[in-house]
């Protein structure tokens, strides 16, 4: 079954953290970027198998996340490494990526920094449609 899309952001214009989505029910996650004007930034996501971690706060020995591989739908399925995540530098950033989710309790998508405002919903699913 496909889920309305989760807005993780809405025209963000500052490097944040979303809100986060518990994940553990969901096989499938997609993460949609995108922008209404002229882009330039990176992107990350942070999940964590740590049913009590706190995403929008620092990775440490009791606050257990890392960031998330993912797969580029659109360039050919390309690995985006999740130490690296994505840049961006586009008139209109319109990005979809598939997220490595395997065992991920919850996920949240990082803006590290931008110039310009982005867009991110959430897209999960699971098996059973």
């Amino acid at each position: 079954m496909i889920f309305q899309p989760k807005v993780l952001f809405n025209a963000q214009a500052s490097a944040a953290v979303s809100p986060e989505i518990i994940a553990g029910d969901y096989r499938h996650i997609v993460f949609h970027f995108r922008s209404n004007g002229s882009v330039t930034g990176t992107v990350k996501i942070r999940g964590s198998i740590q049913t009590d971690c706190d995403l929008s706060a620092a990775a440490s020995a009791t606050n257990r996340w890392v960031y998330l591989a993912s797969t580029d739908l659109e360039a050919g399925g390309s690995a985006v490494a999740g130490n690296t995540g994505f840049s961006a530098t586009a008139a209109v950033l319109d990005k979809m990526v598939e997220v490595e989710s395997n065992a991920i309790y919850k996920i949240a998508a990082e803006i590290v920094s931008t110039d310009g405002a982005i867009t991110c919903e959430a897209y999960l699913r699971d098996d059973k449609s």
